[in-house]
């Protein structure tokens, strides 16, 4: 893994679809770049896919117990 230079940002951005509101997607750039995410075939994607994608490499929150 390379570590990404001083002063980079990634911008999310999330779109609704102006003929089917229940159909949205989420773009990523980086550097002002747009990036294909692993999940998806275009730097649209899906956001189901986006978030289905999220889920496999955020690791959940552990519980704490309180005695």
């Amino acid at each position: 893994m390379r570590w990404p230079r001083y002063g980079a940002y990634i911008v999310l951005k999330y779109f609704i679809s102006k003929t089917d509101k229940s159909e949205t997607y989420v773009t990523v750039h980086f550097d002002g770049e747009p990036q294909v995410l692993p999940d998806c075939e275009d730097h649209y994607c899906s956001y189901s896919t986006f978030l289905k994608s999220l889920q496999n490499r955020i690791d959940k929150p552990k519980k704490i117990y309180q005695a």
